[in-house]
């Protein structure tokens, strides 16, 4: 047999013949290169129908080109795996600078307004207090005029009582010239004994 060569793989038993080597498909030639030691035969020792226990060596068969990339597409699913994770880390750190700076604008519109309803209130607390100024100021006003009115009445009581004692002497003295009339039409002798 050609390519064929003595190896012995228990010291124990026959030798046997070296399968020669098949040429590996392109695929799989760099697996085995990395990963795989010169395995060439692989000794079982079994049991025949007698009972007996022989060796059987088993060639080593290269998979087909189409099955190499069993490992590769556990490394693409890795791979695919890490792209996924690493795409959501992605979407979720834009999703949390978006937020972010959503809430920065809103932040500013609701200081932007917190702003204008200090001012508002600034403007009414203002006007406020010169509308209290001015209430104080009409207060002391009615103040005046209440003493004011205070005063005129206590004058018109005054005039009244001057009133009224002026008409008694008034009074009195219209009929004391009322007695003098009539003494005076009556004649000076009457005039003389009234007096």
């Amino acid at each position: 047999m050609e390519g064929t060569e003595d190896i012995y793989v228990n010291d124990k038993l026959a030798p046997k013949k070296k399968v020669k080597k098949k040429e590996v498909p392109a695929g799989a030639q760099r697996f085995r290169e990395k990963d795989d030691p010169d395995y060439e035969n692989i000794s079982m020792t079994v049991r025949n129908q007698n009972g007996a226990l022989e060796q059987q060596s088993m060639p080593v068969h290269w998979a087909p080109a189409a099955s190499a990339p069993r490992s590769s597409s556990g490394l693409c699913l890795v791979r695919r795996s890490s792209l996924c994770l690493s795409l959501l880390l992605v979407l979720s750190f834009l999703l949390s600078i978006s937020l972010l700076s959503l809430v920065v604008v809103k932040s500013s519109d609701f200081s932007e307004k917190l702003m204008s309803m200090k001012s508002e209130l600034w403007n009414v607390s203002s006007i406020l207090q010169k509308e209290q100024e001015n209430a104080e100021q009409l207060e002391t006003k009615i103040i005046k005029i209440k003493a004011i009115n205070d005063a005129c009445d206590a004058k018109v009581k005054q005039i009244k009582r001057d009133l009224s004692s002026k008409s008694e002497l008034l009074n009195l003295l219209n009929t004391k010239v009322e007695k003098l009339e009539k003494a005076q039409k009556s004649g000076p002798n009457s005039t003389l004994s009234t007096g």
